[in-house]
């Protein structure tokens, strides 16, 4: 079985700048979150660049990703999918390479 097969839980983490290791070991997650999201979000913010579609989108994307994973149950289950998406791929690797 293709792992192309199976469509891939996007990294938000990475969205954001951050890696999941720097907010889980961090003394408050969410602070982590929220200056990521500050850095990038007044980059690309609607206001500041009202006539790129493209990054009201990403903006959109942005926002989302941060409401997601600054809610503690939230990015809770957002860490089961992932693990699991992760094993899926892992399993199906090894799998078809036998």
């Amino acid at each position: 079985m293709n792992q192309s097969t199976y469509p891939q839980i996007p990294n938000l983490y990475r969205l954001l700048g951050v890696s999941r290791i720097q907010v889980k070991d961090a003394e408050d997650p969410s602070h982590v979150l929220r200056t990521a999201y500050l850095a990038k979000a007044t980059v690309i913010h609607p206001d500041i660049n009202p006539d790129s579609q493209s990054d009201n989108t990403l903006f959109n994307l942005l926002t989302r990703t941060y409401a997601l994973l600054s809610d503690e149950k939230q990015r809770e289950l957002y860490h089961n999918y992932l693990d699991e998406d992760r094993t899926l791929l892992w399993n199906t690797a090894v799998n078809s390479s036998t």
